[in-house]
């Protein structure tokens, strides 16, 4: 083979390599990676109660609680605990969709409060960036408001509380 032949064949491979790693990658986009996760501090019933307490205080409206583990009983699978919340703001839906109708389809904001093989019970939601990516919104301040409130609500339902300082007088 020539030098010209073997230059051509370094050329394709290193093409195919790019163009696998570009495939890699835009499936992981796709896959898990597209969910943020945060370890949660207790077990699922109470981090589901805590995250709909916080929803409460911020007057953000629970529209469905959908129990998978609940909804599995009695069936020939058995699930780990996993519940997904759907939640949001009328306001907050009703302009986004106004601007792009087609994200519907991503909306109300969702988490999802389950537990692992490993019994650990994790917080997980969609990074609103790529829903904003998915549907052609980049720079739309509202994925802004909208990742911040995902953190915030997961930050703190997975938080510990601290002990109340109460001083107990004995005499």
């Amino acid at each position: 083979m020539s030098n010209k032949t073997y230059i051509l064949i370094i050329i394709l491979l290193t093409a195919g390599i790019f163009a696998y790693i570009s495939w890699s990658e835009s499936r992981n986009i796709r896959g898990h990676q597209e969910l943020e996760s945060v370890t949660a501090t207790y077990n699922t019933p109470q981090t589901v109660q805590r995250i709909k307490n916080i929803l409460e205080e911020k007057e953000i409206p629970l529209m469905a609680e959908i129990d998978y583990a609940a909804a599995a009983r009695g069936s020939t699978r058995e699930i780990r605990p996993s519940v997904l919340l759907i939640f949001g703001k009328e306001a907050d839906n009703s302009y986004l969709i106004s601007k792009k109708p087609e994200i519907a389809a991503a909306l109300p904001l969702k988490i999802l409060v389950w537990e692992g093989d490993d019994s650990i019970t994790r917080i997980s939601f969609v990074k609103t960036a790529l829903t904003a990516q998915r549907y052609k919104m980049q720079g739309e301040p509202m994925f802004d408001d909208l990742d911040s409130l995902l953190n915030d609500i997961a930050a703190q339902a997975s938080a510990k509380e601290e002990a109340n300082n109460i001083n107990v007088i004995t005499e």
